[in-house]
């Protein structure tokens, strides 16, 4: 049972009689109060009152030196607001007495001889009280008035404790500024205004999950967002937010019937490449805020200008994306997925391209998570698709005796979310009359821990009619055993990070081997990704792991190149001369 919260409180006893204050003492300690201070001084109360600030005072009234009258007045006019609450115990029982009490700002009146179970429910009463107003101070000294949000000082310490608790994890503080502000309030008056902030915190709170964010005002028409859990700083993915961010506050708001558009900057910091104290991180997105309202372009800053430029650069390509799908700038390479035991090529993994007209070929590492972050991946999810079988067709009417090899596509968790993506891939299929086994559908754990509605289905749907599924990156995610089981799988794909293990410690090695053998026993088909040494491909060729992928057997190649791979009869760059 928890224990009870008011007996944790000291309460104050002031009468002039020992015997008085022994007897209350042990009511007191019985019922179980920890803390009970005593005085038969009533000259001592105030001390008392401000070294042990007691949850309650028990006071005598016909005291010498001062009266219970006069410690009353005394309590008043030293403590004002921060006085207990006083319960007045006395032998003097006449209306006159108790009417000067409670106008002396005493809370409650009980006369001696008194009942103990009644003077433990008055106490209890009383302490209850003080409770409640401890916690409305408490609230009212940590929340805004108007808004109820975190004020300065609460968002700054709910800032530094998730900065002490996250170490060196990426964090995002935006600071807020509504601009032109005080034309509401000079139009409309300040109420208007004060209608004004509350709904424009209540659109902020819309746009924020709650437990990942703090959400603050800071001053005036200032607020901070603090951007928790961020992945590995995407100034992309962070800029992209922003924007949309601002493009959302921009919406009108309607106050007494006259519509405003707000208008805003964000001044933005980074922990721990901008501070590493909230006040350190709030100065620089201060910094970064003075610096947007002063740019034409942007309506948002970083705190270090040269992560403005990158910003400004990932707009720009993000802004080329759009149109690379229709100028036809993508194309795909193929890296080959060779027999361990022999070195045939039994499959290829189809990979995007981005040949940009000036930049070149653009590391996928670029503009991969863009196409994610902005939803391009599901046309190129589709246009990929349509690729890959089309080359497939190709492969099967020019290649003699290649009518097993497989194409393996990557799926992303977005590309679920479209509610044709079965259709696309049954229509690839169709229009290309390729067997559905040769496709090969690679997903990742972070696909399954979504768990987007009717992603089982459409995995068995897909395994129904014959194209097979893969389990990309095996072991990164948190419960890769229980998919296995619980999903049409036909074979996984080890991670890298395991591969890369091999000749280093004993116990990485037979992590490794755990892993191939689980493959195994689930008659799954095991691929090795990253293979790029002799070491690993003998290790992994030892241990009977079927397939293997990576630099050290080929490089992504072109169509060209894997045509000419795919002549030979096996890949020899691992195999010595066998």
């Amino acid at each position: 049972m928890a224990s009870n919260p008011l007996l944790s409180y000291t309460i104050l006893v002031v009468d002039d009689e020992p015997t008085n204050t022994k007897v209350l003492d042990k009511i007191l300690s019985k019922a179980g109060y920890t803390s009970v201070v005593a005085t038969n001084d009533s000259r001592e109360t105030l001390a008392l009152v401000q070294r042990h600030r007691p949850g309650v005072v028990l006071l005598d009234l016909n005291m010498p030196h001062i009266s219970g009258f006069g410690v009353l007045d005394q309590l008043r006019g030293e403590l004002e607001d921060d006085c207990p609450p006083v319960v007045i115990l006395t032998a003097q029982s006449d209306q006159s007495s108790r009417l000067q009490a409670l106008q002396s700002g005493a809370r409650d009146f009980l006369t001696k001889p008194f009942d103990r179970a009644e003077l433990l429910v008055r106490i209890e009463n009383m302490l209850a009280l003080r409770r409640a107003e401890e916690e409305r101070l408490r609230f009212y000294s940590q929340y805004d008035n108007l808004t109820g949000l975190p004020n300065r000082d609460y968002s700054i310490r709910l800032l530094d404790d998730n900065l002490t608790n996250r170490q060196d994890e990426p964090i995002a503080v935006l600071l807020l500024a509504l601009q032109r502000f005080d034309r509401i309030n000079q139009s409309l008056g300040h109420e208007a205004g004060d209608r004004f902030l509350c709904a424009f915190k209540d659109r902020i709170l819309k746009m924020f999950p709650q437990r990942q964010t703090i959400i603050g005002r800071i001053e005036g028409a200032r607020f901070l967002v603090v951007m928790l859990g961020l992945e590995a700083a995407h100034l992309g993915n962070l800029a992209d937010r922003l924007q949309h961010l601002l493009d959302d506050l921009y919406l009108p708001l309607q106050i007494d019937d006259v519509e405003f558009r707000p208008a805003a900057h964000i001044g933005a910091s980074i922990f721990p490449k901008d501070g590493r104290s909230a006040r350190e991180l709030l100065a620089s997105a201060d910094s970064a805020l003075t610096r947007a309202r002063n740019q034409a372009d942007l309506a948002y800053a970083f705190a270090d200008a040269s992560t403005d430029a990158q910003v400004r650069e990932q707009i720009q390509l993000e802004t080329e994306l759009h149109r690379a799908l229709e100028r036809e700038e993508f194309f795909l390479v193929f890296q080959p997925q060779v027999a361990l035991t022999d070195g045939c090529i039994v499959g290829l993994e189809a990979l995007l391209r981005w040949n940009h007209p000036s930049r070149g070929v653009v590391p996928p590492g670029q503009f991969i998570p863009l196409l994610e972050e902005t939803g391009l991946i599901i046309p190129a999810g589709e246009w990929i698709i349509d690729q890959a079988c089309a080359q497939a067709r190709t492969w099967l009417d020019t290649l003699p005796g290649q009518s097993s090899l497989r194409i393996a596509i990557n799926l992303s968790p977005r590309q679920f979310q479209s509610n044709n993506l079965l259709e696309q891939i049954k229509n690839a299929i169709t229009r290309y009359s390729i067997p559905p086994q040769q496709l090969e559908l690679e997903v990742t754990e972070s696909l399954l821990i979504e768990d987007f509605p009717g992603t089982h289905q459409l995995l068995s749907q897909l395994d129904t009619i014959g194209v097979r599924i893969a389990l990309d990156d095996f072991g990164t995610g948190y419960s890769a055993l229980t998919y296995l089981q619980a999903f049409p799988f036909h074979a996984m794909k080890v991670d890298r990070s395991f591969v890369s293990t091999v000749g280093g410690s004993r116990k990485s090695e037979a992590l490794l081997k755990t892993i191939v053998q689980i493959g195994k026993s689930l008659e799954l088909e095991v691929i090795a990704e990253g293979i790029e040494t002799k070491a690993q491909f003998d290790f992994l060729r030892k241990h009977d792991c079927d397939l293997g992928q990576g630099f050290g057997l080929a490089r992504p190649q072109p169509v060209g190149e894997v045509e000419a791979l795919l002549a030979k009869s096996h890949i020899r760059t691992l195999l010595g001369d066998e």
